[in-house]
């Protein structure tokens, strides 16, 4: 199922806690099969990364649902803020909102399933923590209601750091390094991979594709940066979910799963290849997801 580029406009406005003015931008977004199906997948990626992640799982997918894969600002296609204070989950949130009004998806009309990567995920269990019916189901990609605070400072350092290469075959190894987590295997997958995350700047070298800037108000001062708890927002959640763990993971650890598991019932997807985050390239896991959503909206098992 081909691509289809796409974007909209949203703002200006002001945000819900601790008001801040934020200004029009542009939202891109990918998305693939039927303009009018009522189910809709919803994809969010991770803190570095965008919409062309998700790429093979829609085209995939792309025959039952509609899936729109969204770039939030700073990222990709999307406009960069001048402000880097605007780059926090407020204004992740409410973009999302905003896009799907925008796109007039709503959860009285259409069966909306989200499926968040890390960032990804922690703005859909926030918004399914905040509104009990947005979602059909989630399904949370290597992320849970806990982040150790040693791996976010590592993940931080390597996020603000801009790094500058002469052609895209060394910016290519850069990503193997970096994203070895992922558990890609194919070498096509490493280019496409390599071909979305890149962007050739004004002096003809090739950089990471978002702001180093999405990372500000994030103390990298390891005596300072806590762990995160988001034990009573994951509480909350009340739809169909979920989780995918990459067993090799250091954000989704086995003691958090446990302790998940105590206070609700979930459906949990081990990739034993992978670790932060699996990269959803494969066909088993595609294979995974489409099982599951075919199980929450036809129940078909």
């Amino acid at each position: 199922m081909k691509l289809q580029k796409q974007s909209v406009e949203i703002g200006p406005y002001t945000t819900w806690l601790n008001p801040q003015s934020i200004p029009k931008h542009r939202i891109s977004y990918l998305e693939f099969g039927d303009p009018n199906n009522q189910n809709i997948l919803i994809c969010a990626h991770g803190l570095t990364r965008n919409a062309y992640d998700f790429a093979k799982l829609g085209t995939a997918l792309g025959d039952t649902y509609r899936v729109i894969a969204l770039c939030y600002p700073g990222r990709g296609d999307s406009d960069f803020f001048t402000d880097k204070n605007h780059y926090n989950y407020q204004v992740y949130m409410q973009d999302t909102l905003l896009v799907l009004e925008k796109l007039n998806i709503k959860n009285n009309l259409h069966n909306i399933i989200w499926l968040g990567t890390s960032m990804g995920g922690i703005i859909g269990m926030t918004l399914a923590s905040k509104y009990k019916d947005i979602f059909k189901g989630m399904i949370l990609n290597d992320i849970g209601p806990f982040l150790p605070a040693e791996v976010l400072l590592r993940i931080i350092k390597y996020a603000s750091q801009v790094v500058y290469f002469d052609d895209l075959d060394s910016a290519k190894q850069h990503l193997k390094i970096i994203y070895d987590q992922f558990g890609i295997s194919d070498e096509a997958d490493w280019d496409y991979l390599t071909q979305h995350s890149f962007k050739l700047n004004i002096d003809g070298k090739y950089q990471m594709n978002y702001d180093p800037m999405i990372v500000h108000g994030v103390d990298t001062d390891s005596n300072k940066l806590k762990d995160v708890t988001m034990w009573p927002i994951w509480h909350n959640i009340e739809c169909p979910l979920l989780v995918i763990h990459g067993a090799l993971s250091n954000i989704l650890q086995n003691s958090t799963i446990k302790e998940m598991q105590k206070s609700r019932d979930f459906d949990l997807y081990t990739v034993y290849y992978a670790g932060h985050a699996p990269a959803l390239m494969t066909n088993d896991q595609i294979l995974v997801i489409r099982s599951w959503i075919n199980k929450i909206l036809y129940n078909i098992r």
